[in-house]
């Protein structure tokens, strides 16, 4: 029986403690201006404008969605996928009944929390002590401590007034820590606040830039005159020239000047060359910090290798599904301890060959004796086929491969 209340009349049907609408993650952590580059501010607000960065978390966050979260029974290397449990519609089909809120979405903003913030925290709504659904809160929102008799509690502001919370209420999911201070022992590092001086850089760059565009003066040409002209003149001829000479579909024709006018251009400077060359060095590094190859985050000189594709998935994404997976599985309102369920992330999702590759390893596999047609076709979103189930035992073209004892028998 599910029990449900309503925060207004005219509001939907929500589990208890859920409000109307879910509080998800919104808002960045802060970096401060540790070299005095006059950035300041909440970071991910302006950091959010290095394409480069943007890529890494956007690219990172969707690619975690895009892989199903499957739920599992038994142990390695007899376990099966557990359809018929609460627990594969609540993490593979509906985590929330938000507007909006898919597994790709709900699992995509459990990376950004962790990419941006270094912690995500996932609010379980229950209702008769199950778990109907989940959301993630504004990391810079919760804040774990540690009370007197050494149990943890979440201080959660995104609902006023703030109240404290148990892992009765939450999923905590951090990345790694540095040293042990009473601080952090909590709370994972923010990858942004551990590269600070690299992305400070990089916005004081872009900001530089912004301000050269907004308040530099750099024209396109210069007219010049052997001798004094007044503003009004002068102006006209500026006139003049740009009605006719400017603009791509005017450009490289014949001008014609007078007064002794010359014409000088003014061609693209070192300086600009060489802040294009930054860019591309700033997307390097940044998906250094990631693990994520430069050629995922607009690096168009080249194409993305298989090579690159396991480095995303291992080194970039890795982590992160792998924390999430763990806490979940971990977590015994969603899996109660003795029972026989679990969750893992089928990474090979992002990893799918060209149909060529995928049949080629398929035969390989299927004559290798250690895959069935019925496990194949399920790769394939194929149903099972009546007699998918059996091992090939003998070689392709050679004998049939044994029935029963009691057909052997006879």
């Amino acid at each position: 029986m599910r029990l449900w209340k309503r925060d207004r009349a005219d509001s939907p049907a929500v589990p208890e403690g859920k409000p109307a609408a879910s509080t998800i993650m919104t808002s960045w952590p802060t970096l401060g201006d540790p070299d005095g580059l006059g950035i300041g501010a909440p970071i991910p607000e302006k950091a959010v404008g290095l394409p480069a960065l943007l890529g890494a978390i956007s690219r990172g966050a969707h690619g975690v969605g895009m892989m199903p979260q499957i739920v599992y029974r038994g142990e390695a290397p007899y376990r099966e996928r557990a359809r018929d449990t609460w627990q594969w519609d609540l993490l593979h089909k509906r985590p929330s009944s938000d507007p909006g809120v898919v597994p790709l979405t709900f699992r995509a903003d459990i990376a950004a929390s962790l990419m941006g913030d270094g912690n995500a925290y996932i609010r379980k709504y229950k209702a008769g002590g199950r778990v109907l659904e989940l959301g993630v809160l504004d990391p810079r929102q919760v804040e774990p401590k540690r009370r007197a008799d050494g149990r943890v509690v979440f201080t959660d502001r995104t609902e006023a007034p703030a109240v404290d919370r148990t892992s009765d209420d939450i999923i905590m999911v951090r990345t790694f820590q540095w040293g042990s201070s009473a601080r952090n022992r909590l709370k994972g590092i923010s990858p942004i606040t551990a590269a600070r001086l690299l992305i400070a850089a990089g916005l004081g760059r872009q900001q530089f830039e912004a301000l050269l565009y907004k308040r530099g003066v750099r024209p396109g040409a210069v007219l010049s005159f052997p001798g004094e002209i007044g503003q009004e003149e002068a102006e006209g001829w500026i006139d003049l020239f740009g009605s006719k000479y400017a603009g791509a579909e005017r450009s490289h024709g014949i001008a014609a000047l007078g007064g002794g006018a010359t014409f000088t251009p003014l061609p693209v400077s070192l300086e600009d060359a060489q802040f294009v060359e930054a860019i591309r060095i700033t997307t390097q590094q940044v998906g250094a910090i990631y693990g994520i190859p430069p050629v995922f985050l607009g690096d168009t000189a080249q194409q993305a290798t298989d090579q690159d594709w396991r480095m995303l998935v291992t080194f970039g994404l890795g982590w992160i599904y792998m924390a999430i997976d763990q806490a979940m599985s971990a977590d015994t309102d969603l899996f109660p301890q003795g029972g026989d369920l679990m969750v893992e992330t089928l990474a090979d999702a992002l990893l799918r060959s060209d149909a060529p590759t995928r049949y080629a390893a398929y035969k390989d596999g299927r004559q290798g004796s250690w895959i069935t047609a019925n496990e194949i076709r399920a790769m394939e979103n194929l149903p099972p086929v009546p007699g998918g189930d059996e091992i090939l035992i003998t070689p392709v073209g050679g004998a049939p491969n044994p029935g029963p004892a009691a057909d052997r028998q006879r």
